[in-house]
């Protein structure tokens, strides 16, 4: 799936180090996939709910202390 990251105003190297460094998350990026794809990062959905759901909760708690979330 694409994941719109546009909202967190971040250059695509930004947005990657708050992913790998923050988040603690491996994801690919969408520049990599060609032009318009700055701001989208590729997760794959393919695995254990478990896996999912910690992987939504590092991003969750990562972009609440950026203070992109409440």
């Amino acid at each position: 799936a694409w994941f719109d990251c546009s909202s967190f105003g971040m250059s695509p190297k930004e947005l990657n180090v708050f992913m790998t460094d923050e988040a603690l998350l491996y994801l690919g990026s969408g520049t990599g996939f060609g032009t318009g794809g700055d701001n989208y990062m590729r997760i794959n959905l393919a695995c254990p709910r478990k896996i999912l759901q910690d992987a939504c909760d590092r991003l969750y708690k990562a972009a609440k202390k950026k203070g992109f979330v409440e």
